[in-house]
């Protein structure tokens, strides 16, 4: 009897074993988003010619299971239209205002991060001699290797904004409001409006607010927006687009949009009025089914500068994205762009999604629209690697075409709402594309679950009416597990599947079975 209780005895350790290993592991899965958390994630400096300052950053990799191989780069601070920062590459840092070459040296340039490591660099930023005062920019872009999970690849970045002072100058905060655009959609439907609000000074511009005002040709206001700007501020010789909407859609007739920026103290530093004439057309979409929609055009009375222009009504030059089959013609967005801009596209209100061209310059067009179900293409998104597929679900997709550029790639990021991904594993989200005739997983992968985001590069040459899609992995009957925090400093929400449940109580079940017997047997010994 006693050999028996002994052989009891070693089950129960082997079961305490079995789920100590399993309840260390599930906890493993939940907490293996890669990830970085950087400290000192913004230099804001004073300094005169000839100083210089050691700045500390640490890196810490957030993930419990995926080492990160880390590169450090110095390059120049760009803006997008939605203020995000952007790492210009010496060739795109062109502005009077860099600081790029006042970083004089990171001590450590590449290193690798073990779960839960934490790396410090140190960064000199020296102010050469005869430098002249005034507010100059830079960014240091802290960024992984490709990291492959599920035949994903993605990385993590960061990129620390760098701003100097160098004191004796007078702050001259003057800007100016380069255009007003107007994107109409079908009758009747939403009405978007936006405005862009050129630095032209000196320093930076923020606590400033932005009036868009929409009125009839009777004076009669419509819809008035403030926006208020109080982070991130404007750069100088960078754009910030301002966004109005009026759901209630437009009749045939003329309309008047006034755009005023005034700085914190109420100061007007720049006001423009353009004139928009709306017209009934008739516009034949061929999709899925073709239909005929009633859609309006718009022209405008004043010719703006140089700020890119951007219709979604018919498209234009060499655009042929309207004739896509599924494309929904009130998501469609066209921008020209001229020398000298920024290629950036900021459709997330019409197609839920962003372009940014990086490595080219020059003039060009971009068009991007968003499907109304499933590209229609010869190998479905799911279909299987070796048939062409990406082998995963299929969640959402746009269409992206670039004409006038032949290199470089396509930032593009395609927005979720949270019912279009439930179900799925927002740690297996991924971007494909497909180019003739087979879908490829995008390269460069960044998941941005606090922003409900994917973004991911492609090369523009292969943007031609390419079909993007976002799609992932089901995870089927899912629990919600405690958030994780990812590198912006969100929560993302990570699912346990019901299989994983089942393994984890199992032992325990068994477990109490053995105790139970053993209790027995303890108490017939005690009974004899």
């Amino acid at each position: 009897m006693k050999n028996m209780i002994k052989n009891l005895s070693v089950r129960i350790t082997l079961a305490a074993v079995i789920l100590a290993i399993l309840l260390v592991s599930a906890t493993s899965a939940v907490y293996a988003v890669p990830g970085i958390n950087v400290k000192n994630n913004l230099i804001n400096l004073t300094l005169s010619p000839g100083q210089h300052s050691v700045q500390t950053i640490s890196i810490t990799n957030v993930s419990t299971t995926e080492a990160l191989d880390m590169q450090v780069e110095v390059d120049g601070l760009g803006q997008g239209a939605d203020g995000s920062s952007i790492a210009l590459v010496a060739s795109q840092d062109t502005s009077p205002f860099s600081a790029r070459n006042f970083i004089t040296s990171i001590d450590v340039t590449s290193f690798h991060l073990e779960p839960n490591d934490v790396q410090v660099i140190n960064a000199t930023i020296t102010v050469p001699d005869g430098t002249a005062p005034g507010e100059r920019y830079a960014a240091i872009y802290i960024y992984s290797g490709v990291i492959t999970s599920d035949k994903v690849g993605m990385r993590v970045a960061s990129i620390i904004p760098v701003i100097i002072t160098i004191p004796g100058f007078t702050p001259d905060k003057t800007g100016q409001i380069t255009g007003i655009q107007m994107t109409p959609t079908n009758a009747d439907e939403q009405v978007q409006i936006q405005s862009y609000f050129k630095n032209i000074g000196n320093c930076r511009i923020d606590t400033a607010r932005m009036t868009m005002t929409l009125t009839d040709s009777g004076g009669a206001q419509l819809v008035q927006n403030v926006s208020k700007l109080a982070s991130p501020s404007i750069l100088p010789t960078f754009t910030r687009t301002f966004t109005m909407n009026y759901s209630q859609g437009l009749s045939v007739g003329k309309y008047n949009v006034k755009a005023e920026l005034r700085l914190g103290d109420g100061t007007i530093l720049s006001s423009s009025t353009s004139t928009f004439n709306i017209t009934a057309a008739t516009a034949t979409i061929t999709s899925s089914t073709t239909t005929t929609a009633t859609t309006k055009t718009v022209s405008t009375t004043k010719t703006t500068g140089a700020n890119p222009t951007t219709t979604a009504t018919a498209p234009a030059d060499n655009s042929t994205i309207a004739s896509i089959p599924g494309i929904d013609p009130t998501t469609i967005t066209i921008t020209r762009f001229l020398p000298g801009q920024i290629l950036y596209v900021d459709a997330k209100n019409t197609a839920s999604s962003q372009v940014y061209l990086k490595g080219v310059t020059g003039a060009g067009v971009v068009s991007i629209g968003a499907y109304t179900s499933e590209p229609q293409v010869a190998i479905p998104f799911s279909a299987g690697i070796i048939k062409g597929g990406t082998g995963k679900p299929y969640i959402k997709a746009v269409d992206a075409q670039v004409s006038g550029y032949n290199s470089g790639d396509a930032e593009i990021t395609i927005y979720y709402a949270n019912d279009e991904v439930n179900g799925f594993d927002l740690n297996s989200l991924f971007l494909g594309y497909c180019y003739q005739g087979t879908w490829h997983i995008c390269s460069n992968l960044v998941l941005s679950p606090d922003s409900n985001s994917v973004t991911a590069d492609i090369p523009i040459i292969r943007l031609t009416g390419t079909p993007v899609a976002l799609g992932g992995t089901l995870i089927e009957n899912t629990m919600v597990a405690p958030p994780v925090t990812n590198s912006q400093g969100g929560n993302t929400q990570v699912g346990i599947s019901w299989s994983m449940v089942a393994l984890i109580v199992s032992p325990i079940i068994v477990l109490g079975g053995i105790a139970a017997l053993v209790m027995r047997e303890k108490r017939k010994q005690t009974s004899r």
